[in-house]
């Protein structure tokens, strides 16, 4: 198996059974293992009065989707009927969660969580916490310093910092004189709704919908002027470019650096001694970069987009293609953690598990709307931050006969280089928030959601989706024959976090994430020349279903009770896994308007299938 402990390190014919509940008991398998990270060759299967113990270094596990449309009765208004549409459903817990645990419901999860602490941190990096003074301290520290200067020279960063502060309830004594300029340019804001419209989590509360549009105006342009005026301010209070270098520093840590300069270069120069400003385009606080704009920018920035380009399915090819890679560096941020660890979706015959699983076309098509619909999840929650790119100028008789019967052992979709690196990518965030806030802050924080704060701390709900996810790696790799990854500095063994998997798989149920609505249209770049914004848009959650065999049996050893090996035994009757897994549907279009959370929902419900919602969005 190809290891990834060094990177890790450097970046920190066949009988079906019918479906079970996910749970412990819905896995009839034993994995003894001597080292938590030696290769699991074996497992041991007690039915029938046998043991049966099976040579995983043999077994090659298929799994086939078979078939993605439902039948539908109702098809059209004549009374004929055909394939259409797979009905919608707004939450997971509204779907039949069955064993083996379909990767959406973890995405899921792991959705409410990342909205949950990004929200945290944006309320406490604006009132300031532990060693962040905040950014509300230092919007009114500059803008106390800028709002009595001459606007023949200062225009520029009045308009945006004064009028950053207006929009994000700062407090700044401004001059009459310089009113004007202020009510203008938070006007010229707000006309631009693909900028100013809080979308996301933002809509949660008053305050999260500040944040929004104060830190969206404070990425509008800025002219060499208003660059060396704001320089001048921080040069000359040394907490305020503390807290400013300190705020720029998160931002490119909790998504990722940024697509332009940010002040810092001037302040730099200033420090050498030079008086020129830089004549590229810096920005207070920069938008930042992502796979997807950049691919978007580099394929049609200053060129017609094609009527049939969909940029999703450009990033999965390029993935493929190994033009692009997505593996995380020295300066990435979350954001690239969360989409590097969505690349198995796409390439995993090239994932170590890639050698023990046989996936069919449709399943494999089934990934792909996973990616997506995880990906545009993902962007959603560094909505604010991230850049929108300008672009475009049949079944046999039961027989009665005694048969030994061994089917898959699965807990969850075999996907379990996807669930490590969202476990990496959790310990990136949480070394991000102690190096900027410290560690007993962060033992204070607590993750928002829509209807306030959770009870847990910050701290302690980061290791725990840690374990989670971590859980989820090393039950799955056991089950293949694989050795789990080896973490360093885990604060958790693999026994411990396979064992909190499996308790959050008994307590499905009681879990409030899965029952929330992550339906969302996210904007991706603006066309130019159609003047429309294409979108990703995240439509609900449908169903596949999807069949588990063995491709290649494993070697099988069969013993009485007395563990006596026998030679004379019932056959074995080798069967598969049925189930239906949860898949995420979404499309990539263009819209005159973005919808936020609310709009966007209410239009989805008066519809009910994709081509019925895409059809509203169009007209």
């Amino acid at each position: 198996m190809q290891r990834f402990g060094s990177f890790i390190r450097s970046l920190l014919g066949q009988t079906p059974r019918s479906r079970a509940p996910v749970g412990p008991d819905s896995v009839d398998a034993d994995f003894p293992f001597a080292n938590e990270f030696a290769v699991p060759t074996k497992r041991i299967v007690n039915t029938a009065g046998y043991s049966v113990e099976l040579d995983l270094t043999t077994q090659v596990l298929a799994i086939k989707a078979p078939m993605d449309k439902e039948w539908d009765f109702d098809y059209s208004r004549d009374g004929s009927s055909g394939f259409t549409d797979a009905t919608l459903t707004p939450t997971l817990a509204s779907t039949d969660i069955t064993a083996p645990l379909s990767a959406s419901v973890l995405v899921q999860k792991a959705k409410l969580f990342d909205d949950g602490l990004y929200a945290a941190v944006e309320v406490v990096a604006q009132e300031g916490t532990g060693q962040h003074a905040g950014k509300a301290r230092l919007i009114a520290s500059l803008g106390r310093a800028i709002a009595d200067a001459d606007p023949s020279f200062s225009q520029s960063a009045q308009k945006l910092l004064l009028g950053a502060a207006s929009l994000g309830d700062v407090h700044i004594n401004v001059p009459a004189n310089v009113q004007p300029i202020v009510t203008r340019g938070v006007e010229e804001f707000l006309a631009d709704q693909l900028r100013s419209k809080p979308i996301g989590f933002y809509t949660w509360s008053a305050q999260l919908r500040k944040i929004f549009q104060q830190d969206r105006m404070l990425q509008g342009e800025l002219d060499a002027t208003g660059v060396k005026v704001i320089a001048n301010a921080l040069q000359a209070d040394p907490v305020a470019r503390d807290t400013y270098e300190r705020q720029l520093r998160l931002i490119s840590r909790l998504t990722n650096p940024f697509v332009m300069p940010d002040i810092r270069t001037v302040l730099e120069a200033m420090d050498r001694g030079s008086v020129d400003v830089p004549d590229s385009d810096i920005r207070f606080f920069p938008p930042s970069i992502a796979h997807e704009t950049n691919l978007a920018k580099k394929l049609f920035g200053n060129a017609p987009i094609p009527d049939d380009f969909v940029l999703v399915d450009e990033l999965i090819r390029q993935i493929r293609s190994g033009e692009l890679d997505l593996g995380p560096t020295a300066n990435s941020g979350w954001y690239d953690y969360q989409t590097w660890a969505l690349e198995p979706l796409v390439i995993p015959e090239r994932m170590p598990e890639g050698k023990r699983l046989f996936l069919d076309d449709e399943y494999r098509k089934f990934l792909l709307d996973l990616f997506k619909g995880a990906l545009t999840l993902t962007r959603e929650s560094h909505i604010k931050q991230l850049e929108v790119a300008m672009c475009g100028a049949a079944m046999g008789a039961e027989q009665e006969d005694v048969f030994i019967d061994i089917d898959p052992a699965l807990s969850a979709e075999p996907l379990p280089t996807f669930y490590l690196r969202r476990a990496l990518g959790y310990r990136f965030i949480r070394t991000v928030l102690k190096d900027t806030f410290g560690a007993e802050t962060l033992l204070k924080l607590h993750r928002l959601t829509e209807v306030g704060p959770v009870r847990m701390s910050l701290a302690e709900e980061l290791d725990d989706i840690e374990t989670l996810f971590l859980g989820a790696h090393v039950s799955v790799s056991r089950e293949l024959g694989l050795v789990p990854e080896e973490v360093p500095d885990s604060k958790v063994s693999a026994g411990d976090a396979a064992a909190r998997f499996v308790s959050w798989m008994r307590d499905l149920n009681s879990d409030p994430d899965l029952d929330q609505d992550l339906r969302t249209m996210i904007p991706v770049f603006y066309d130019v020349q159609r003047r429309k914004t294409k979108v990703w848009t995240f439509l609900g959650w449908s169903h596949r279903a999807v069949m588990i065999s063995f491709d290649q049996r494993p070697r099988a050893t069969v013993r009485d009770l007395n563990g006596k090996v026998l030679r004379h035994h019932p056959d074995i009757r080798w069967g598969f896994l049925y189930s239906q897994l949860q898949y995420p549907v979404t499309a990539e279009i263009y819209v005159d308007r973005i919808l936020d959370r609310d709009e966007f929902r209410k239009l989805c419900d008066s519809c009910g299938r994709r081509s019925e919602i895409l059809k509203r969005l169009d007209a």
